[in-house]
């Protein structure tokens, strides 16, 4: 669904994830808010996630960055959930227009590059 370069789904208002969503397969470009609500595990497969706008990753929430699934900031990951960054395929990139204020945990396991800013209470690991 989509491919490299062209987004197979486009969120332009507001995404709110109220339930456990584990997909695959697909590139998903966000221009505007994505919610992810408490209690709730958001674990892409294969899948390229492209933040323009907001990732909010609510306290006791989760998003799993697995199976070859990547997430590239040029927007805002504000997290006060967990950010697992797995070893087997997950990657975080926050460019420099990028954003993390990160008053949760990210778990740095994966492969990360970080040219943006980050805040937090958690220091950046080194690259």
């Amino acid at each position: 669904f989509g491919s490299e370069t062209e987004a197979g789904i486009v969120n332009n208002g507001t995404l709110i994830v109220a339930a456990n969503w584990n997909f695959g397969a697909l590139t998903l470009e966000n221009n505007g808010t994505i919610q992810v609500q408490s209690n709730v595990l958001l674990a892409p497969g294969m899948v390229t996630i492209q933040n323009n706008g907001t990732l909010q990753i609510d306290k006791d929430a989760e998003i799993r960055l697995e199976r070859g699934s990547g997430l590239i900031n040029d927007g805002v990951i504000k997290n006060d959930g967990s950010l697992n960054i797995t070893t087997d395929g997950g990657s975080l990139i926050n460019n420099e227009s990028g954003s993390i204020l990160n008053n949760g945990h990210i778990a740095w396991d994966g492969d990360y590059q970080n040219r943006g800013n980050y805040r937090g209470t958690e220091p950046l690991p080194k690259t």
